[in-house]
């Protein structure tokens, strides 16, 4: 199972979650508003294959995709964070979560 284990509030209410998995792999998530719409980032890998050079995601180089499970297990854990809100009206995926 996923845990949370960093979760930084921005001033504009957006959210940033860092999760780690059992197997010590870390990944983030973004909860954050959107022309009105509540919305989420979700990763969907552990790391980055691509390697740009102004990203900072390629230090992270790339480890694993995530499964289904652990990319609902992302959602699951930031709407039971945010028990006002019922469902996202949209969700982004990204690879590493950067």
């Amino acid at each position: 199972m996923v845990t949370i284990r960093n979760k930084k509030v921005s001033i504009d209410g957006s959210i940033k979650y860092l999760f780690e998995y059992p197997d010590g792999a870390f990944v983030e998530a973004i909860k954050f508003e959107y022309n009105g719409a509540q919305a989420i980032c979700v990763s969907t890998q552990v790391g980055c294959g691509t390697g740009c050079k102004f990203c900072a995601s390629a230090d992270y180089h790339f480890k694993r995709n995530l499964t289904k499970e652990e990319i609902y297990d992302e959602v699951k854990i930031v709407l039971e964070d945010n028990p006002t809100l019922e469902i996202f009206d949209e969700v982004a995926f990204q690879g590493t979560g950067e």
